[in-house]
């Protein structure tokens, strides 16, 4: 398998070199052409540079590892990847395509590759499907054409809301809300987040809790 391609807003911004027990990003020439040397635009824990400096490899690797899920979403993911949980490169070839931020993460040896990022419209009972079952598809993915990853250990699903509704992400289309379960502690309401594109912060805005997803 190839090196992993690192994409920031349709950016080819570098990418991610070495096994899961060694891996590494590697930023691209022109990504600091056209942010910066010393950019903070991926991460405050990448800053552009032509050489890494390699007492933050740790700080680099961490940051690609906390674009995964935990817990039982992560031992699916894992599975369905044919990988071990700790294989953070191969998680991320498998499931990259829509994480965290406007961030792509790719192989380009994979058969299909670049993607054609598509919406799969859903109905009502769709989503509510997708939600009930959630640890039969971790994040809403799809067996085939699913891409999306996404930090945390809370069961939940990422979707794209669009004029006509809600919409399954194919492919590494970007989603725009990320819908939770009823959990113990709110054992009547779902909850809606408003997805965060912003590829430094993890976490999203406009928690719409105790509003039911299937009513907007």
């Amino acid at each position: 398998m190839a090196d992993l391609v690192v994409e920031l807003y349709e950016t080819h911004i570098g990418t991610i070199t070495g096994s899961w027990r060694d891996y590494d990003f590697v930023t691209a020439p022109n990504a600091i052409e056209k942010f910066g040397i010393d950019s903070t635009i991926l991460s405050v824990a990448i800053p552009l540079a032509a050489i890494a400096n390699r007492s933050r490899k740790v700080k680099r690797q961490n940051f690609f590892r906390e674009l995964l899920p935990e817990g039982r979403m992560l031992v699916r993911m894992a599975d369905e990847a044919g990988c071990t949980e700790r294989d953070t490169v191969g998680l991320l070839r498998q499931y990259g395509r829509d994480v965290a931020g406007a961030v792509q993460i790719w192989d380009p040896d994979v058969p299909g590759e670049p993607r054609s990022p598509a919406l799969e419209p859903l109905t009502t009972t769709g989503v509510a499907r997708l939600l009930t079952n959630v640890q039969a598809n971790p994040l809403g993915n799809k067996p085939t054409g699913g891409k999306t990853s996404l930090a945390g250990v809370q069961d939940k699903i990422v979707l794209a809301r669009t004029a006509n509704g809600w919409n399954r992400v194919v492919d590494g289309y970007p989603s725009t809300h990320i819908l939770e379960p009823a959990s113990a502690e709110h054992p009547t309401h779902n909850a809606v987040h408003r997805a965060d594109r912003n590829p430094q912060h993890q976490g999203s805005s406009d928690d719409r809790r105790g509003h039911n997803p299937l009513h907007h």
